[in-house]
């Protein structure tokens, strides 16, 4: 899409991105597109249609108000890694709870024989074969997206769950309170 927009100064919106992407191949013949879930693909290219977005923005105030920025804006760049962070929204993954019964485990000193220890996990299934546990205080939660981010020599995921309002605690004005206010470009 970048080169896309180099070659012509044209920016292709969301639905003309996702209808181009299924028909791109890359050097082994395969669409890398359908090599991913299409929910997972789809926020691939949300992003880029996002970060797009952002940059004309920048670049339309920055005709106006040179003086806010320390340079042109330039367009999104590519990925200095190999992997980009991948999205899965409730809709890409399921999460299944179950029993797992530990073979010879030894806890607090004392050994259980073969099938005599039991546990419940719960698992996000994201992919066949590739499962997450999920964290305990999270199992009563409703997880709305799983971002996998790549680091050095491992991938973290990141569990974004919806809060219950009710369950905050109101603050009156006597008691003292602290709070942080995440601007744009800085803490506020």
């Amino acid at each position: 899409m970048r080169q896309a927009f180099e070659a012509t100064g044209r920016y292709f919106s969301y639905p003309q991105m996702d209808k181009v992407m299924k028909q791109v191949t890359n050097l082994e013949g395969e669409i890398n597109y359908k090599l991913l879930k299409a929910k997972v693909a789809q926020q691939t290219l949300r992003r880029l249609d996002k970060n797009f977005k952002s940059f004309f923005s920048c670049h339309q105030d920055f005709q106006t108000n040179p003086s806010k920025y320390k340079g042109k804006p330039k367009p999104p760049k590519y990925k200095p890694e190999k992997h980009d962070n991948l999205i899965f929204d409730y809709q890409a993954f399921r999460i299944k709870g179950r029993f797992i019964i530990e073979k010879g485990i030894e806890i607090n000193g004392k050994t259980f024989p073969t099938g005599e220890f039991i546990r419940y996990e719960q698992v996000v299934m994201l992919e066949k074969g590739l499962e997450i546990q999920v964290p305990k205080q999270l199992w009563d939660k409703q997880i709305k997206i799983v971002p996998i981010i790549p680091k050095h020599k491992s991938f973290h995921a990141v569990f974004v769950y919806e809060e219950n309002p009710a369950d905050f605690v109101q603050v009156t004005k006597t008691d003292q309170v602290m709070s942080i206010d995440l601007g744009l470009n800085n803490l506020a």
